[in-house]
């Protein structure tokens, strides 16, 4: 993982149009180079849920998956156009949250990812909790569409 000062999700990335991927971008990098495999272990895929006007909950509103593989460590997997599903308002807020779960899954992923699949307040809610991604298309499609923190 690396450290908030380097979260490879920069201000640019928030700001792609839809569908806009780098020439041989993926979406889905590993520690040890780009793969085209997504970690199944067990998952957790948080949306986004507006404070004063709550959303239909649906799969659209998905903003990050966290994917806890066989070693215990934590891959994150951001929507690519976030600006487009968080508000302005929550914008800066939700990337801060981001860089401070890169920061606590150095030394504390499998409470954080316990937290995370529990959450029942706030911006961030679990919309659904699992395991094996293969066998959840609609996570999995997502999974390949999210760029890795």
């Amino acid at each position: 993982m690396e450290s908030s000062a380097t979260v490879k999700y920069s201000q640019a990335d928030l700001m792609r149009d839809e569908g806009e991927l780098d020439a041989g971008e993926t979406g889905l990098e590993t520690t040890h180079g780009k793969s085209d495999s997504i970690p199944t272990e067990q998952f957790c895929a948080l949306e986004y849920v507006p404070q004063l006007k709550p959303a239909k909950r649906t799969i659209k509103q998905v903003v990050l998956i966290v994917v806890r593989q066989a070693d215990g460590c934590l891959r994150f997997l951001a929507h690519p156009n976030l600006h487009q599903v968080v508000e302005a308002t929550n914008l800066a807020y939700v990337i801060s949250l981001f860089e401070e779960f890169l920061v606590c899954a150095k030394h504390h992923a499998d409470q954080l990812f316990r937290h995370l699949c529990s959450l029942d307040s706030g911006p961030l809610l679990p919309w659904k909790v699992g395991e094996k991604i293969e066998e959840h298309p609609e996570i999995r499609e997502l999974a390949t569409q999210f760029m890795p923190l």
